[in-house]
């Protein structure tokens, strides 16, 4: 039995209040292996106790983190509150403080929340784009874990019960039901795949059916007592029968070790094209576009200061671009009013 500390028990906290923060769909991948916190917390009810006051805690310092951060009301309140810190005086700092809490109570941003609120309408999604509840397990899955699906089956027990196959299935299955479906969302996935992969040994010593045949051939040669020419008969088929296991076992190890080691190659490979297209030339130019697009804005305005346009942006087929690339602030200076309109494939 493994002694679990309430040190191990805070990491875990962290991890579930980070990853539910950091992305929503990361509950997806927990919710299978789950159960072995939920029979850890039946057994170790304090520390289980231990454990969700915790998670609470930390998602709590996420929400006041993002309140502060992202929602307009409180960012700008901190934002003046700091720059006007000099003329505080004691009574006064602790009475900004009081309107800072209370502002920022009154005007939670709970990111997880928002996520869900906004992913459950359909309307929402198909701005983005719908999809077959197959697309993931027919052409992302394949297409992201590339030739290691060919080590994947057939499953082991061996591995059935752990905690990354667990993930692996809970994520899958999980992330199907949504009609959103983009290759991204299974990134995971390759990490969680890898550790379900049980490579065959190289030693006939490791398999089990091959060593049991072996035993209860070598139990009959023990047993036969060399009476006559039949027994010497018997004796020497077993003994042909056991080199014919060896040799057969031999060569399927062989093999196997040839074509696992093929696998592997075409894999690194795979990855390697994948960097390539996926890392850098999938929507490379958007970056560049953006970049142009500022300084050409920017340099229309050189010649006149005074005037003052309407441009609109379109980018089609492709994310979102970064507005900071737009340098928004060198912009309005130059007395350009920039109207962005995002569509993507499906408007």
């Amino acid at each position: 039995v493994i002694d679990i500390t309430c040190n191990d028990l805070l990491n875990l906290s962290y991890l579930l209040a980070i990853g539910i923060f950091n992305r929503i769909t990361f509950i997806a991948w927990l919710i299978l292996p789950s159960f072995y916190i939920l029979k850890f917390i039946i057994r170790q009810p304090m520390k289980g106790l231990y454990l969700i006051s915790m998670t609470l805690l930390l998602c709590f310092a996420c929400i006041i983190i993002d309140t502060i951060t992202y929602n307009p009301i409180t960012s700008s309140l901190s934002i003046n509150n700091l720059l006007n810190l000099k003329s505080y005086t004691v009574s006064n700092m602790l009475e900004s403080l009081n309107d800072f809490k209370i502002t920022i109570l009154n005007n939670l941003t709970i990111t997880p929340l928002n996520n869900l609120i906004y992913n459950s309408d359909l309307q929402n999604l198909s701005k983005h784009g719908l999809h077959s509840r197959f697309t993931h397990l027919i052409i992302n899955y394949p297409l992201i874990i590339g030739p290691l699906i060919f080590l994947l089956f057939p499953f082991h027990f061996k591995y059935m019960k752990t905690i990354p196959f667990l993930s692996f299935i809970s994520g899958m299955l999980m992330l199907s039901i949504i009609p959103h479906q983009e290759l991204r969302f299974l990134q995971p996935i390759v990490p969680l795949v890898s550790c379900c992969i049980l490579l065959p040994s190289n030693s006939i010593d490791d398999d089990e059916e091959f060593n049991k045949n072996i035993k209860n051939l070598n139990f009959l040669q023990n047993h036969i007592s060399i009476k006559e020419d039949k027994d010497i008969e018997k004796e020497k088929k077993i003994e042909n029968l056991k080199k014919h296991f060896i040799n057969q076992k031999l060569k399927s190890l062989n093999f196997k070790k040839i074509l696992i080691d093929n696998i592997i190659i075409f894999y690194i490979i795979f990855n390697l094209l994948m960097c390539l297209i996926q890392g850098y030339l999938h929507q490379a130019g958007v970056f560049p576009a953006t970049e142009l697009v500022s300084k050409l804005l920017t340099t229309d305005t050189d010649t006149d200061t005074n005037q003052t346009e309407l441009t609109t942006i379109v980018y089609w087929r492709t994310y979102k671009p970064p507005t900071w690339l737009l340098h928004q602030q060198k912009i309005s200076e130059s007395n350009i009013n920039i109207d962005r309109y995002y569509f993507n494939k499906d408007e």
